[in-house]
């Protein structure tokens, strides 16, 4: 299945693999609010000399539940105009594991979608948002206003389940996950534009996912936020544009 990219209007600078190692090497944090993919990530040459990522996640339930590190991911890299720096991919047990990795602003990116072989299970994306390990705590995002993390009112919501609202060094992300089956999946993110850059209750989002271009209008109206979210579809596959009116709740 084809994976998803995401649109970057300003990548620092995709460079020859022989440079990667000065923008990816190390250690990154997650500083999602509640990630569900990895927590922490190592990008390094292994003692055969090849690029891989190391991964941390979590496992176990609550209350017992503890980090544990997976199997390093084979990474390529990109020396051409290609949006993503990277790609790790790994066959792991009854899914491809394939994570597009894309840095801006000392922020790195990572798409983690899972491709089951078993047609019983959905597929399912996970967007993991990382800083420098050094950084990571100092890079929380501010919680205030209309940044944070939003749940759907509805909980048989038909567009986006919960969002994440955010501020990097004076742009605004928007990243969304929708249903997928009795599990979400990443919608992957967009930028945030205010028309108004006094007033940051107000903006709007759009993303092109091939198949449809989706935009999204976000109002804070006292404590609970609205988006209205149009569908333009423009696959042949005769669907009727659609629009979805949600309000979400901030998650404390």
């Amino acid at each position: 299945m084809k994976l998803c990219f995401f649109v970057l209007s300003t990548l620092l600078w995709v460079v020859p693999a022989l440079s990667q190692n000065d923008l990816l090497t190390g250690r990154w944090e997650s500083i999602n609010p509640d990630t569900r993919s990895w927590i922490r990530v190592e990008i390094l040459k292994n003692d055969e000399g090849e690029w891989v990522m190391r991964t941390w996640s979590m496992s176990g339930r609550k209350p017992t539940r503890k980090m544990s590190q997976g199997p390093d991911m084979p990474i390529r890299f990109h020396g051409d105009d290609s949006e993503a720096i990277g790609i790790a991919e790994l066959e792991q047990g009854s899914a491809k594991v394939t994570s597009t990795m894309m840095i801006t602003k000392n922020i790195l990116f990572l798409e983690t979608r899972h491709d089951y072989k078993d047609e019983k299970r959905n597929d399912v994306s996970y967007l993991s948002v990382m800083a420098r390990e050094s950084a990571a705590e100092n890079d929380r995002p501010k919680e205030v206003g209309i940044f944070g993390m939003w749940n759907n009112i509805d909980q048989s919501a038909r567009g986006f389940t919960r969002v994440w609202i955010l501020e990097r060094e004076g742009r605004y992300l928007f990243l969304p996950w929708g249903a997928a089956g009795d599990s979400e999946t990443s919608l992957g993110f967009r930028w945030l534009k205010f028309s108004d850059p006094q007033n940051l209750n107000r903006g709007t989002a759009s993303r092109d996912n091939g198949n449809a271009l989706v935009a999204s209008e976000l109002k804070l109206r006292g404590d609970k936020l609205l988006i209205e979210t149009e569908y333009d579809y423009k696959d042949n596959s005769r669907r009727q544009d659609v629009k979805i009116e949600e309000e979400f709740e901030k998650v404390e």
